[in-house]
């Protein structure tokens, strides 16, 4: 049986961040990166952040039981309307943003209900200029999580797990 997938869209500073804090323990599911960069792409693959990237936007996160983007705000509804048609029907999509009400606002307005849109705001305090991608950047933060009106318990839930994970605290 294969594992399940999660897609990392965007794979820089926090992208790839995130996705070496989850590779530091044995994983129970696949890691797939994405980024319109090829060069970024391979740069957290090389790293260990992913388990492999997949160039095409749509085949990363075809088929995926999470995805998580990790782009600035502005690329936000160009990504939601290419991906709202080809979404797994009950996916989790997790948006990592400081601009919180607009994104689930945007996602309302561009994205199926079925779709359990979250947001999360890591807060990293104290951090000053952080050089390289890092595998414990998140370890303490505290995590802003607000979810969409129609995201499910599961959805949250998967969601705080996975901040959990890394070693970080929903709030």
């Amino acid at each position: 049986m294969a594992k399940p997938k999660l897609t990392i869209i965007g794979l820089g500073h926090t992208g790839a961040s995130l996705g070496l804090a989850l590779q530091v323990e044995a994983l129970s599911f696949e890691v797939v990166g994405h980024d319109k960069n090829s060069e970024t792409a391979a740069l957290a693959r090389k790293a260990g952040a992913v388990d492999k990237t997949e160039w095409n936007l749509h085949k990363a996160y075809a088929d995926a039981d999470m995805v998580i983007l990790a782009v600035p705000f502005g690329e936000l509804a160009e990504l939601f309307a290419q991906m709202r048609d080809e979404l797994n029907p009950n996916c989790t999509l997790l948006c990592l943003t400081n601009a919180m009400q607009p994104t689930l606002a945007l996602a309302a307005k561009l994205l199926p209900a079925s779709v359990q849109v979250i947001t999360a705001d890591p807060i990293l305090t104290g951090m000053g200029d952080i050089p390289g991608d890092r595998a414990d950047l998140f370890e303490e933060a505290i995590f802003c999580v607000a979810p969409s009106l129609t995201a499910s318990e599961n959805g949250v839930e998967l969601c705080t797990n996975l901040i959990t994970r890394i070693k970080a605290q929903p709030l």
